[in-house]
């Protein structure tokens, strides 16, 4: 802003405002590295198992929880999600459930995306008349009523500074830990390759680099 002050003072004014180089002209501003975050396992279940039984405080929280597990998605889309983008296939006999949609920031791409979902959670969305993820009044959440139930639900549990989108980082990293690659994580979650993924979601935990050495020691012992 203030190089785009500079020029326009120079430029549009006789004579003009500002003379010689712009000193702003190299000014770079120091940007926020994002927080690199993952909670617990026991926590996320500690969640989920709690806003179930206050399910009538905070509506369907626990099922925003549990299905962004595995879904891995902002919370603006996850808030999104309707019952219509739900569709089934079969694969080797065995029967698949997914939800197929366009993410927010994919629209201009018009580009969407596939995600499989356990099959326990169907009963409890095909209940749905539209909507998922609903408050206590039965209305779709926003991203920030989402997140205000889900820290509601945190703080009594004494974990402070707790967001929604975390569960996005978390469930990637389950998904790493579990030995699937970062090729068919990014699809999941939304993003354009694995810069992001690993500059902010990916985090190094116990099981993930436990996962490493195994893998490696197993190709070890097949030379």
């Amino acid at each position: 802003m203030l190089r785009l002050l500079f020029n326009f003072g120079r430029r549009e004014f006789r004579p003009p405002i500002f003379a010689g180089d712009n000193p702003f002209e190299k000014m770079r501003l120091k940007q926020i590295e994002p927080k690199n975050e993952n909670y617990p396992y026991e926590h996320v279940q500690a969640i989920i198992e709690t806003a179930r039984a206050v399910k009538d405080e905070v509506g369907d929280l626990w099922l925003a929880v549990d299905l962004n597990y595995y879904l891995c998605q902002r919370p603006a889309d996850l808030c999104a999600l309707r019952k219509h983008m739900v569709e089934s296939t079969f694969i080797d006999g065995e029967e698949y459930h997914f939800f197929k949609f366009v993410q927010h920031k994919m629209m201009r791409l018009n580009k969407p995306v596939v995600l499989p979902f356990p099959a326990r959670f169907l009963p409890e969305i095909m209940r749905k008349e539209d909507y998922i993820i609903l408050n206590k009044r039965g209305r779709p959440f926003t991203r920030d009523t989402l997140q205000k139930a889900f820290k509601k639900i945190c703080e009594s549990l004494g974990f402070k500074g707790y967001q929604m989108h975390t569960i996005r980082n978390s469930a990637a990293n389950a998904y790493l830990e579990a030995g699937v690659s970062e090729a068919a994580v990014v699809p999941i979650g939304g993003w354009r390759d694995a810069t992001m993924l690993n500059k902010v979601y990916k985090s190094t935990t116990k099981r993930l680099t436990i996962q490493a050495l195994k893998t490696r020691m197993e190709n070890e012992r097949r030379i």
